[in-house]
Formats: C-alpha cells, sequence, structure tokens
C-alpha cells in the first residue's frame, strides 16, 4: 500500500487524507499545533466561515455534508454598502439558495472525528515540519518533546498553510520559482 504524508491538519488536509484512505492508501498527517479536541480555543474570537456549493461538493461524496450542515446556519445573502453609506441586499441566489455559516473549530473537528475513523490514517499533532530532502522523500518532523523524526513517505503533500514550511523548504532549492 502507497504510502503519503500529508503536512497540515487543517481543513484540506483532514479532507483530504479521507478521500485518499478511502482510496486504499496509507496516510500520514502531521500537524505542528496540538489537537484542537483536546485544547481549548486561543481566542474567545469565534471565526466562522461559509460553506458554499462547491465545499459540500468536496464534503458530500465522504458522508460529511449533512453533519457540517447540522451545525450550520444558512446564510441566505450579503448587505453591500456603498461610498455613500447606502446598503443594498444581494441574495445568493434566485431560488432562496444559502450558503452554510459554520465556526472554523466546528468544522475542524467535524473533519477530525472523520479522519481519525479512517483505519489506515494516523495523525500526529504537536509536529512540526522541519525540514525536506527532495532527493530521498524524506521529511523531518519535530515532536513535541524536541526530538526529530524521520519520514521517507512515497509522496509529501503539502496543505500546511500560507506561511507553509513545506514551500519555504522548497524554495530553499536550488532553480525552484
Amino acid at each position: 500500500m502507497e504510502h503519503i504524508a500529508i503536512v497540515g491538519a487543517g481543513l484540506v488536509g483532514n479532507l483530504l487524507a479521507i478521500y485518499l484512505a478511502r482510496a486504499g492508501y496509507s496516510v500520514t498527517l502531521f500537524e505542528r499545533s496540538p489537537d484542537p479536541r483536546c485544547t481549548p480555543p486561543k481566542t474567545d474570537r469565534s471565526v466562522s466561515i461559509t460553506v458554499a456549493v462547491r465545499g459540500f461538493c468536496a464534503l458530500d461524496p465522504v458522508g460529511l455534508g449533512d453533519i457540517v450542515r447540522q451545525h450550520a446556519i444558512p446564510i441566505y445573502g450579503r448587505i453591500i454598502h456603498d461610498e455613500a453609506g447606502a446598503c443594498t441586499y444581494q441574495p445568493y441566489g434566485a431560488n432562496c439558495e444559502a450558503n452554510q455559516a459554520i465556526r472554523r473549530r466546528d468544522l475542524q473537528r467535524i473533519l477530525l472525528d472523520a479522519v481519525t475513523a479512517q483505519p489506515n490514517v494516523t495523525v500526529h499533532f504537536d509536529a512540526a515540519c522541519t525540514g525536506l530532502d527532495l532527493a530521498t522523500h524524506t521529511l523531518y518532523m519535530r515532536r513535541a518533546d524536541g526530538s526529530v523524526q524521520k519520514i521517507q513517505p512515497d509522496r509529501i503533500i503539502a496543505a500546511d498553510g500560507a506561511f507553509s514550511t513545506v514551500r519555504y523548504q522548497l524554495q530553499r532549492q536550488k532553480r525552484f520559482n
């Protein structure tokens, strides 16, 4: 069975791991932060995100769309503010279509519960990527205790976000663009 390592257990990394596991791959998912299901949020702020139709096109095939809908609030449109201060309501569709608003941490928990239920997925929290060797397909992961683990999967996928450690490591390679 081909082994795939995914760096980043956010929304994208978790959903991708579910798809790959269901396709028969062995998946190891690494996340530098602690398990958010076991730690209180860092802030009292509630960050909501909106899941649109294309998001549900990704969630529905793995059986998560209805679970997300149960935790979400339908949003039927938005208010547009012009420069003069006038407000205009803009519906999301002509037939009462709605996007679904959900707290990011709730969506993250739903995805984590689903990914950890996959028999061929292993999730490591408190595991930060510190290096990447393309020639040997080697990832270097620093664990919470400070030790460095060397992983050599068949494939490496970066889902570690906007300030990607993997991207940074790749950019340090000669002639990488």
